[in-house]
């Protein structure tokens, strides 16, 4: 655990990668956690049961169109027109 925190601390220290976070963060975590939570429901064999599955999928499209909607908010309107 320590070594992915000193990891992170020397990314995050790092220019390029700090302004990038910086920018892009608050829209780059959803995503983040969503993968995440993806793979902790394939590793424990949750998607195995089909009525899960499916409830999975759906309430995974859901974040995504409530994420996607918000970013798109974010966006200035003459890049939404363009």
């Amino acid at each position: 655990m320590g070594v992915w925190c000193y990891a992170a601390l020397q990314l995050t220290g790092t220019p390029a990668i700090a302004d990038v976070l910086n920018r892009y963060g608050n829209q780059l975590v959803p995503f983040v956690l969503m993968i995440l939570g993806s793979f902790i429901l394939v590793d424990s064999h949750t998607l195995e049961n089909p009525g899960l599955a499916l409830l999975t999928l759906v309430i995974c499209c859901v974040c995504l169109l409530v994420l996607s909607k918000n970013i798109w908010n974010l966006l200035p309107a003459e890049t939404r027109e363009g």
